[in-house]
């Protein structure tokens, strides 16, 4: 019986030596991921964006000696309210990858890459690990650039230099006779007659330049233009023209002629005055370059000064409007807005303190309940009517954010305008009664800032 029973103590003991021994050696597991989505402990998203510009690398403008290596310098920019944890910047192709550890908002980090990559996509949080109040704004086309003139050579000033004359070198097998002190030479010997060789005719490239270049620009429907570009070389192999009206997706036309023009009839601009450029290539890969900026303002107005450098997608709209403060926010409803393709009956905008907004159909009519008796507001603050009572009454996530109005809503003349992208991203500028600009980021909803 004790045998029996040491050995079942044997046994359960080495079962449990095995259980720990098994705790002990087994791999360690990653950490549970952290739970960044909203309502987690964030009360802000952050928005990442970013840009690039490819250069020669030390560029400081103007025409340079020789060109240098093309180098991009790349900036990311947090434009939410919250702060961006770790994540990777991403060239597409596999031509480069970066990490930022945090990127707080409203900061923008730029960094050098010593790599040309124009015309290169690059996307900010390619591994899609931060969560956004705008996942749509990510990615950035860098432009190809158009290089510098190189500088022409100007010679000093003066007389040439005389010609080097050449000294004679003594044959190895003549010996080197002491001239006698006697001895004076009188005559030259006569050498026999030699026959003389004409040079070869050797042709002269004429050098690498573009001797003119013009735009004729014409009006078409709609701000549209159509552009004729001339140009004349010499010492060209061919010719490239490029138009930068847009420049994610740049359009150009490689193999031109020399001497020639060539027309196209461009229907949008995202950039005021776009520039419009040729190349030139000589026989050797050397090139030269010549730029102009067409006659083309952008299509609408902006309604507000410090504007942004991308055209306006619509005409403002300008209705009547409402603004009302809140303890964590405010309300601005318009009576209607242009999307471009259609107009809206009215729309409320709410916009939190954590950064967010959302954009809202006002729903209220008249002879429908302007507020609720039964909902009694702190002492100081009052609980909001009409259109935008109904909204804060019928949506509990409003009420949290907003908290109770501060004052009554205030009448004024409202203005909203979109923003051209060659994005996917997209902004809108709306003005509040006491003159502010805010900027939203998303097309229903997603974050808002002071502009600018």
């Amino acid at each position: 019986m004790k045998v029996e029973m040491n050995s079942k103590l044997c046994l359960v003991s080495l079962l449990f030596l095995l259980l720990i021994g098994c705790e002990l050696f087994s791999p360690p597991t990653s950490p549970p991921p952290t739970d960044t989505t909203p309502g987690a402990g964030a009360s802000a998203l952050p928005d990442l964006t970013l840009y690039a510009q490819v250069a020669m690398d030390g560029y400081a403008g103007g025409c340079v000696v020789a060109y240098t290596p093309l180098v991009t310098q790349i900036c990311v920019e947090n434009r939410g309210a919250g702060a961006a944890g770790a994540f990777v910047i991403r060239a597409e192709g596999g031509q480069g990858e970066w990490a930022l550890e945090k990127l707080d908002p409203q900061k923008t980090h730029c960094f050098q890459a010593n790599a040309n990559l124009g015309g290169v996509a690059l996307s900010a949080d390619a591994a899609n690990v931060i969560i956004e109040a705008d996942e749509a704004n990510n990615t950035w086309r860098a432009p190809v650039p158009t290089p510098p003139l190189i500088c022409t050579p100007t010679g000093d000033a003066g007389s040439p230099l005389p010609p080097e004359t050449p000294t004679a070198t003594p044959s190895p097998e003549s010996p080197t006779l002491a001239p006698s002190p006697e001895a004076t030479l009188t005559s030259t010997p006569k050498l026999p007659a030699t026959s003389t060789l004409a040079p070869p005719v050797v042709a002269t490239q004429a050098p690498l330049s573009i001797t003119s270049f013009t735009l004729d620009i014409v009006d078409l429907p709609d701000n549209g233009k159509r552009i004729t570009f001339n140009w004349t070389t010499t010492g060209a192999e061919f010719v490239e023209v490029y138009s930068h009206a847009q420049m994610r997706f740049p359009i150009w036309w490689s193999n031109q002629p020399p001497n020639g023009s060539l027309t196209h009839d461009f229907s949008w601009t995202y950039y005021p005055n776009p520039t419009m450029s040729i190349a030139a290539q000589g026989p050797n890969g050397e090139r030269v370059y010549s730029s102009l900026n067409a006659d083309w303002p952008c299509a609408y107005p902006w309604f507000f000064t410090n504007s942004p450098s991308n055209c306006a997608r619509a005409a403002t709209s300008q209705s009547a409007a409402a603004d009302q403060r809140f303890e964590h926010g405010r309300m601005i409803w318009m009576q209607g807005i242009n999307l471009g393709d259609q107009t809206t009956g009215g729309v409320i905008f709410v916009f939190s303190d954590n950064g967010q907004y959302a954009r809202y159909n006002d729903t209220w009519t008249e002879g429908q309940p302007e507020s609720d008796p039964d909902l009694i507001p702190p002492e100081g603050l009052q609980q909001p009517i009409r259109g935008f009572g109904k909204l804060w009454r019928e949506n509990a996530n409003i009420q949290a954010d907003l908290g109770w109005a501060l004052s009554a809503e205030v009448g004024f003349t409202g203005a909203w305008q979109p923003e051209s992208s060659e994005s996917l991203g997209s902004y809108a500028y709306i003005q509040t009664v006491d003159g502010q600009v805010l900027r939203m980021s998303g097309w229903d909803s997603g974050s808002w800032l002071v502009w600018p």
